[in-house]
């Protein structure tokens, strides 16, 4: 059997669509036929088309996979066979939306393939990592536990994900509110307040020939500085985010940044050690699971050096010794993983670490929140000052000249 989606109508001219399982095109016509639904479009689940959307492949959420590998764990874990288990997923309705990507895993895996192989095949963003991770819970017969730990990492990335996501908004929303609020105020406000000081034929402080000044640029090329702003913006970031993909050089420079430098260092020493620890118990070797730990960092720089470690690693030297070399992770790691290799219990050791280093890395992301709200508001204090003081002056040096010498002398 296998798993087609359908587009077609009733007899009432009612469009609809759906998926149906059948042996192939053909028969599954004709089941829709004798349910009064007319095709116009029949496609199978492992289909190229459904698979890619606008001729690129549909990712699948962080969030989402973890939820599939925990629904697959528990429904395995009961007994329930890969067939029924992927029957349950179909039904989830929190999985509705990747339905095309169950449906052609299921019938992957119906046509011989395993579960890694199937997922890899039908999900872009799955890496080696969960490949690795779930072809070694196949091979050892420990599938269920497996997908189940992995259900814990990925739940873990994805909170950590929202922790930097929350962490950010509220400064850049603050950024963002400042400069349309500063654009407002000197394209609407300070041009009408400049013709009444204009017109008083007062001396006016230089601070608020300065804002006056400003007022008049942004009023007259406003929609010009605004567009730059945006086109620069779009380019600067789209630089970083090709820098953040290929350059070695751009990722290494993330230790040296200010406030970030440690918040990054402890990031990867939390990855490492998590990614680690999860493949080691998978069953996955020792050099390769290093590897994919170095990768799971997201640094392409320490990546490469992590490799390096790992060739010494393969040659005979021990984990420890590899990587007290690397930078980064050389630094507080080895002391871990050294007790873990004394004790026997390397895994267990590497997760603990894990777990110390996600509590640092909580505490620097709070401790420079803290540090960054009140520079923010001191900056918009300064600002709202230095309007105040341009506005007021004048107003009361115009105030003094209005009122008369006599009443002036008795007052």
């Amino acid at each position: 059997m296998a798993t087609f989606q359908y587009h077609g109508y009733r007899t009432s001219g009612q469009g609809v669509k759906g998926w149906i399982e059948a042996l192939d095109i053909k028969d599954a016509r004709e089941q829709l036929t004798r349910q009064g639904i007319y095709t116009d479009k029949i496609d199978s689940a492992t289909s190229s088309e459904l698979i890619q959307e606008g001729g690129k492949k549909r990712t699948v959420k962080t969030f989402t996979r973890a939820l599939i590998y925990r629904e697959l764990a528990a429904l395995l874990a009961s007994g329930q066979g890969m067939d029924e288990a992927f029957e349950v997923l179909i039904q989830t309705p929190d999985l509705r939306k990747n339905m095309n990507v169950i449906a052609a895993a299921r019938d992957l895996i119906r046509g011989g393939e395993a579960l890694s192989a199937s997922f890899k095949k039908v999900i872009p963003n799955f890496s080696h990592f969960e490949y690795s991770l779930i072809r070694a819970g196949e091979n050892s017969g420990s599938l269920d536990l497996t997908l189940d730990k992995l259900a814990g990492f990925l739940e873990d990335q994805d909170a950590t994900q929202e922790k930097l996501f929350s962490a950010l908004f509220y400064p850049m929303t603050v950024m963002v509110l400042g400069v349309v609020g500063s654009f407002v105020l000197f394209g609407f406000v300070i041009p009408h307040f400049a013709d009444i000081l204009t017109k008083s034929n007062i001396e006016l402080p230089l601070i608020t020939k300065i804002i006056l000044s400003l007022g008049r640029i942004i009023k007259s090329y406003g929609l010009i500085i605004a567009a730059f702003i945006i086109v620069f913006s779009v380019i600067t970031l789209r630089r970083l985010k090709q820098a953040n993909l290929s350059s070695t050089s751009f990722h290494r420079r993330k230790y040296k940044w200010p406030v970030l430098k440690r918040i990054n260092v402890e990031l990867s020493r939390m990855r490492f050690s998590r990614t680690f620890s999860l493949l080691l118990n998978g069953g996955v070797d020792v050099p390769s699971s290093m590897e994919m730990a170095g990768d799971a960092t997201g640094n392409l720089w320490l990546s490469e050096q992590n490799k390096i470690a790992v060739e010494k690693v393969r040659n005979g030297e021990t984990i420890a010794n590899a990587l007290a070399n690397v930078p980064v992770l050389g630094q507080g790691l080895p002391a871990w993983i050294r007790a873990g290799e004394a004790g026997g219990n390397l895994a267990d050791l590497l997760e603990n670490a894990g777990n110390y280093y996600q509590q640092q890395w909580d505490k620097r992301v709070q401790r420079s929140l803290v540090m960054i709200e009140p520079i923010i508001i001191l900056l918009v204090g300064i600002f709202i000052l230095l309007i105040a003081l341009a506005i007021l002056q004048p107003l009361l040096s115009l105030n003094t000249s209005l009122v008369p010498v006599g009443l002036t002398t008795q007052l």
